[in-house]
C-alpha cells in the first residue's frame, strides 16, 4: 500500500496536462503544486507566517546542510523538523546528491557513496544512501528523496550510463534503509540527454515500490528545448498512478510547460534569489525595482496581486529599499513573487479544471515571455574600448582607407600603409632628411670639378646618363687602381688645420659633399682623412664595408660609406650624425641600403631588420639637416 494515495482528479484534452491531490502526515496537497525552497530549515527572507499567507503548502529543506547544522541530535530531541520550525504543513527533504554534485573539488564518490568535509567544522562525513535515509528519518520529513548521482545534463554516453546504474542501485538500497516509516519516499529518474538511458532509467525505477517518481538532472547545463523535450520523454514513461517531481525547475514559463507535459509538482530558488536582487514577477511582466524608472512611481507593485506587498507598498518605496540594500526590500519582494507562483498554479489548476488548459497555455506562454510592458527597458550596450594590439615598440592602427598598418610607437612611423612605397619613401627619407637637396649641392660641386682634379682629390670618375627621362649618376665601372699615397703625418696635421672657408660654409648647410669636404681638409686622401681624428690609428685602414653598401652606385655615395662607416669620429667630422657609437648591425645597413638605392618602402626595410636574431633597431627620427639614421 503506497504511504502516499494520489488521485487524478481531471485531465485536459491536447495536453498531457493534470489536476490531482495527495495526502501526507501533515496535510493534503493539490498538484501541481509549487514548493518553496527552504535549504535551512528556513525560506530565505520570510516568516511562518508570511509563508501561509502566500498560499505555500509545502515546504522543501536539504538532508545534506541540515546534516553539517544543526545535525541529527537537534531534530531527534524536538521530534522532527516541524516542531523545530513552527510548520505544520507539509515538508519534503532532498537526498543531498544535487549538493554533492556541486563539490567536485571536495568530495569522493565510490560505490559505497559520497565522502565530503563540512564546510563548518571541517570534518569528514560519508553520505549513503543508508546515512541519508536515516537523516531525513530523523528530520521527520512527509516525503523523502532517494540519493542519486547528480551529473551534467551535457555529459558523455558512458559517464551518463555509469552515473544512471550507480543511482538505480542506491535506489534499491535506499527502499531497504526506509523499513517501516511511515514517510513516503520518491525514485530519481536519471540519464543526462541520452533518450535511451531516460526511457532505461523511467522504466526501472517505476518498477520499484516508491510512492512518486522524481525527474532529476536536468536544469543543469541543457538548452531550454532539451529540458522540455527530454521532460515529456520521462513523462511519457513513468506511471499515471503516482505524482511526478521535476527537480530544480523553475522560472514560470519552465513550469507551465512541464504542467503542460504531465508534471505536478516543482521547486526552485529563483522566487527568493531574484528578489535579493530587486527582480519581481508581475502579471505586466519582469520588473526590475532598481531601475531610475521607478524612483517616483506611486504605482503597486503588480495592480492584480492581493499580496501585502501589492496592497501596502508602491514602486518608488520598493526602489528604495533596493538601492539602499535594506533586507526588508527582500522580504517584501520574495513574498510577491511566491505569491505570484502560488497563483500560477491555481490558474493552471483551475483550467485544467475546465478542460481549457490548451488555450490557457497558448495564451499564457506569451505573457510570461514579456518583459516589463509599461516601462520597457533596453539594456544599454556599452561598446568596449577599443586598444590597437601591441607587441614590444610596435602596435596596429587602422589608417585612413581602413586597412591595418604596424605603427612604430616610439618614432610615429607607419609601416605596410596603404600609401604607394614611392610617395612613401619619398615623404619620409627624401623630403624629410632634405636628402635631394644635399645630393643636387654635392653633384653641382662634383661638376665644377675636372675628372683630373677629382683623381687628385681621391675620388672616382663620374658620367651622366639619361635614361627614362631622369638623371642618374653612376659610378665608372673600374676603380683607380693606384692611388696617390698617403700624405706624411706632419702635412695630415696642417692639413686638418687647414679648412677653407667654403667647407665650413657647406657644413653649416647641411650639404655634406665629400669633394668639397677632401678640398676643405687639403685635398687628402680618404686613409688620411680617417686618421685625422684619430692619431692612433694613423696609417691603419678602415675596416671593410659591406659589398653591397661598399658597391653602391650614386650620388652621396662617399657620404653613406661615412653613416655606415664602424669609425664615429669619422662620419661626424664630414657631417653625418651617428645616433649610437657601436656598429650597425647588417641587418639595418642593408634595409638603409634598399631604402636609398631602389626607392622601397619603410615596411620593406623592417621586415629585414625583424628577421634579424639580434636586438631590434630603432629608428630615430633626425630633423633639420640630420639623415634618418639607424641604431
Amino acid at each position: 500500500m503506497s504511504r502516499l494515495p494520489f488521485t487524478v482528479d481531471r485531465t485536459t484534452p491536447n495536453s498531457r496536462a493534470r489536476a490531482g491531490r495527495f495526502r501526507t502526515l501533515h496535510g493534503e496537497v493539490l498538484t501541481p503544486v509549487f514548493m518553496p525552497v527552504g535549504t535551512q530549515a528556513t525560506v530565505k527572507g520570510q516568516t511562518v507566517d508570511s509563508l501561509k499567507a502566500v498560499g505555500s503548502s509545502v515546504l522543501l529543506a536539504n538532508t545534506y546542510h541540515l546534516l553539517l547544522r544543526p545535525g541529527p541530535e537537534v531534530f531527534k530531541k524536538f521530534g522532527g523538523i516541524h516542531r523545530f520550525m513552527n510548520w505544520d504543513r507539509p515538508v519534503l527533504t532532498d537526498s543531498g546528491g544535487f549538493q554533492i554534485f556541486s563539490l567536485p573539488g571536495s568530495r569522493a564518490m565510490n560505490e559505497e557513496g559520497a565522502r565530503f568535509k563540512s564546510y563548518v567544522d571541517g570534518q569528514e562525513h560519508l553520505l549513503s544512501p543508508e546515512s541519508s535515509i536515516a537523516m531525513q528519518r530523523a528530520i521527520g520529513s512527509d516525503i523523502m528523496m532517494v540519493l542519486d548521482q547528480c551529473i551534467p545534463s551535457t555529459a558523455p554516453f558512458e559517464q551518463a550510463k555509469a552515473a544512471m546504474e550507480l543511482t538505480h542501485r542506491w535506489a534499491v538500497r535506499s527502499l531497504a534503509a526506509r523499513g517501516d516509516s511511515p514517510q513516503a519516499l520518491f525514485g530519481i529518474v536519471q540519464g543526462a540527454c541520452h533518450e535511451e538511458l531516460r526511457r532505461q532509467s523511467a522504466r526501472f525505477i517505476s518498477g520499484l515500490p516508491f510512492d512518486g517518481l522524481a525527474i532529476g538532472g536536468l536544469a543543469v547545463g541543457e538548452t531550454q528545448e532539451e529540458r522540455y523535450k527530454f521532460t515529456e520523454l520521462a513523462t511519457e514513461c513513468l506511471p499515471e498512478d503516482r505524482p511526478r517531481y521535476l527537480m530544480g525547475v523553475g522560472t514560470p514559463l519552465d513550469i507551465l510547460e512541464a504542467v503542460h507535459r504531465g508534471v505536478d509538482m516543482f521547486d526552485c530558488i529563483i522566487p527568493s534569489q531574484l528578489a535579493q536582487r530587486g527582480t519581481a514577477f508581475t502579471s505586466h511582466g519582469k520588473l526590475h525595482c532598481r531601475r531610475t524608472v521607478y524612483k517616483f512611481s506611486e504605482e503597486p507593485l503588480d495592480a492584480a496581486c492581493d499580496c501585502q506587498t501589492c496592497r501596502e507598498y508602491s514602486r518608488a518605496y520598493l526602489h528604495h529599499l533596493v538601492k539602499a540594500d535594506e533586507l526588508l526590500a527582500w522580504h517584501l519582494i520574495t513574498t510577491h513573487n511566491l505569491a505570484y507562483y502560488h497563483r500560477l498554479m491555481r490558474e493552471m489548476r483551475e483550467s485544467i479544471l475546465r478542460g481549457d488548459f490548451a488555450e490557457y497555455h497558448a495564451r499564457k506562454r506569451l505573457e510570461l515571455a514579456r518583459p516589463d510592458d509599461d516601462n520597457p527597458s533596453t539594456p544599454e550596450v556599452k561598446p568596449k574600448p577599443k586598444r590597437a594590439p601591441r607587441l614590444g615598440d610596435y602596435e596596429i592602427v587602422t589608417g585612413i582607407h581602413g586597412a591595418s598598418c604596424i605603427r612604430q610607437i616610439s618614432s610615429g612611423e607607419i609601416m605596410h600603409s596603404v600609401t604607394p612605397p614611392s610617395e612613401e619613401a619619398n615623404a619620409l627619407y627624401i623630403a624629410q632628411s632634405q636628402l635631394a637637396a644635399r645630393l643636387r649641392a654635392s653633384e653641382e660641386t662634383r661638376n665644377d670639378t675636372p675628372d683630373d682634379e677629382a683623381r687628385d682629390l681621391g675620388c672616382r670618375p663620374r658620367r651622366r646618363v639619361e635614361r627614362d627621362g631622369r638623371d642618374r649618376v653612376l659610378r665608372a665601372s673600374t676603380r683607380r687602381k693606384q692611388r696617390r699615397p698617403a700624405a706624411a703625418p706632419a702635412d695630415r696635421e696642417l692639413r686638418v688645420r687647414s679648412r677653407s672657408a667654403h667647407a665650413r660654409d657647406h657644413e653649416e648647410s647641411g650639404v655634406f659633399s665629400a669633394s668639397a669636404t677632401r678640398r676643405a681638409h687639403g685635398a687628402a686622401p680618404r686613409r688620411a682623412l680617417a686618421a685625422r681624428v684619430r692619431p692612433t690609428r694613423v696609417g691603419a685602414a678602415p675596416r671593410r664595408l659591406p659589398r653591397k653598401v661598399s658597391g653602391h652606385a650614386g650620388a652621396g655615395s662617399d657620404f653613406l660609406r661615412s653613416v655606415f662607416s664602424e669609425d664615429r669620429h669619422t662620419a661626424m667630422d664630414r657631417g653625418a650624425v651617428c645616433a649610437h657609437p657601436r656598429p650597425l648591425r647588417r641587418q639595418t645597413r642593408r634595409a638603409l641600403h634598399l631604402l636609398v638605392r631602389h626607392g622601397r618602402s619603410r615596411g620593406t626595410a623592417h621586415r629585414g631588420l625583424l628577421r634579424g636574431r639580434r636586438r631590434r633597431h630603432r629608428p630615430e627620427v633626425l630633423h633639420d639637416h640630420r639623415l634618418h639614421a639607424y641604431r
